[in-house]
């Protein structure tokens, strides 16, 4: 895992543990990336590499993305497809403040 991506992983780790957030977390499968499920509050963030060194952040629309899946789409076809209703940015900083 790139060292930029492990610090911002271990943060959001280290905040939920601090905060006692049971947690899930998960590298991504085809991309550099990790997603960040809080089962208790029904919310999810990614974290992606984006260029070198850079990291982007994301929350999941939950509901939309289980919608996705019952209905056949791919991770990839969601991404593709489906980007702008399931993923929004969000601020790197504030990330844990979005699994509430």
């Amino acid at each position: 895992m790139n060292a930029t991506l492990a610090k911002e992983v271990n943060k959001i780790i280290d905040e939920g543990k601090k905060r006692e957030y049971r947690l899930d977390a998960r590298p991504c499968i085809g991309a550099e990336g990790y997603v960040f499920g809080h089962s208790d509050a029904g919310k999810a963030i990614v974290l992606c590499l984006n260029k070198p060194d850079t990291i982007k952040a994301y929350s999941i629309n939950v509901k939309k993305w289980m919608w996705a899946e019952e209905e056949g789409f791919t991770t990839e076809m969601m991404i593709t497809e489906l980007k702008d209703e399931i993923f929004s940015e969000i601020p790197l900083k504030s990330a844990i403040e979005h699994l509430i």
